[in-house]
């Protein structure tokens, strides 16, 4: 955070240059396109740099916050998005309902665990069992999985796995650690750690560590097998189902549901894609603060910009009011006004884009990995950019309008007078 704020206040001072260069850049072609209007709006910027930069300093910080919290939350959204449809490789998915509050660990009934794979259009099944247990730095689950032949590619891996992996991972020589537990305990591929099983504690090298979003503590994988060995526990908590090429999963699911209504009516059964759309729905809903955040940095700073306005206002009252003694209409000054106004909120868009893309980066990179231990693909969708420009244009304008027609409104006699 230390971090991100120096660069926030390093960026910041150099705003009034780059409002002072940018002015320079469009002068001719503001002059051409606007006449005398543009002239006096480009001169205005650079002239009254003490409130223009301010403004343009306030709106591109806002603007660049709304972008860097947007790519944030662009890629940790589809870094979750693609894990869950490479952790989902089974069909259907079956546990204890949710309303359970163990459901992670709540048994399945052994009857159902013998029943289920013999039922019509099944191919394979996968069997899980997930406990938890304290370590020193928090709670740990641990993951015992009978692997189906397409479980294994439901694992992506962060850099390399030892030698034969699932060879040694079956025969209990290794185990796979996820990658926010592998963070907090500095852990790489070939460390060994020992963690409690039965009766005392084992060691076990670490395989390969995997990228995991679905839990924060972190996450330990183990065969089946080794896990009834050391943990005394023959109970199995999910079973995945994996259906026969176009076996219609509509069908698969009622048989099911059925055996499940004469085992449990606490259990229940889900296709993948509906975990895939409720796991993304929460997500959603739980962002949906950073939309708000976003939209109360802009609404304080179109507050100070407004301020800057009006205080530029009544800074350049008697300029304006030469100016409208001289022959400028009150329109024609609006016009002026507005142009100036315009021109500020696009050069703060333009300012905001790269400090946006920085502040980004380093809350993906660094802020969520010290936080989380998570890695996230860095997102930058091309409609942020464009929010930006449409943003800053559209609060600069606005801002900009009340000042304006002040002027256009007020009597230029006054104005001398009061002078």
């Amino acid at each position: 955070f230390s971090a991100l704020f120096l660069l926030i206040t390093g960026y910041s001072l150099l705003v009034p240059g780059a409002v002072v260069t940018m002015a320079r850049l469009l002068r001719r072609p503001l002059v051409l396109l606007a006449g005398f209007t543009g002239r006096l709006a480009v001169r205005g910027i650079a002239a009254s740099l003490s409130r223009t930069g301010l403004a343009v300093a306030a709106l591109t910080l806002a603007i660049a916050t709304t972008v860097g919290m947007g790519s944030m939350t662009a890629s940790f959204r589809a870094s979750v998005s693609s894990w869950l449809q490479q952790t989902l490789q089974g069909d259907i998915y079956v546990s204890a309902s949710e309303h359970s509050s163990i459901r992670a660990s709540t048994p399945l009934p052994s009857a159902l665990i013998t029943a289920l794979p013999k039922l019509p259009g099944i191919r394979e099944v996968s069997l899980g069992r997930s406990i938890r247990f304290e370590e020193p730095l928090g709670p740990v689950r641990l993951l015992a999985i009978r692997m189906a032949t397409a479980s294994y590619r439901g694992f992506a891996f962060k850099g390399a796995t030892v030698a034969a992996l699932w060879e040694r991972f079956h025969r209990g020589e290794v185990l796979l650690v996820s990658e926010p537990y592998a963070y907090r305990r500095n852990l790489k591929t070939g460390d060994s750690i020992e963690i409690p099983v039965a009766g005392g504690s084992r060691s076990f090298t670490v395989g390969a560590i995997f990228f995991d979003y679905g839990t924060d503590p972190g996450l330990l994988v183990v065969p089946m097998d080794v896990y009834q060995k050391y943990w005394q526990d023959d109970a199995v908590s999910t079973i995945g189902v994996f259906l026969q090429p176009g076996y219609p999963t509509d069908q698969a699911l009622t048989a099911i549901r059925q055996l499940l209504g004469n085992a449990d009516t606490r259990l229940q059964a889900t296709p993948n894609r509906k975990i895939l759309e409720h796991s993304l729905e929460v997500f959603d809903r739980t962002f949906t603060i950073t939309r708000v955040l976003r939209l109360l940095v802009i609404a304080v700073a179109f507050v100070g910009i407004l301020s800057a306005f009006l205080a530029l206002q009544l800074e350049r009252s008697l300029e304006y009011a030469i100016l409208r003694a001289t022959g400028l209409t009150p329109a024609e000054l609006l016009k002026l006004v507005t142009l100036q106004t315009g021109i500020l909120g696009c050069m703060a868009g333009v300012l905001a884009l790269p400090l946006g893309w920085l502040m980004g980066r380093v809350l993906i990179e660094v802020i969520n990995l010290r936080s989380f231990g998570w890695s996230l693909q860095s997102l930058f969708p091309p409609e942020l950019f464009f929010e930006a420009m449409l943003l800053s244009l559209g609060a600069a304008l606005l801002a900009g309008l009340y000042p304006g027609l002040r002027l256009a409104r007020s009597a230029p006699a006054a104005a001398m007078r009061a002078e």
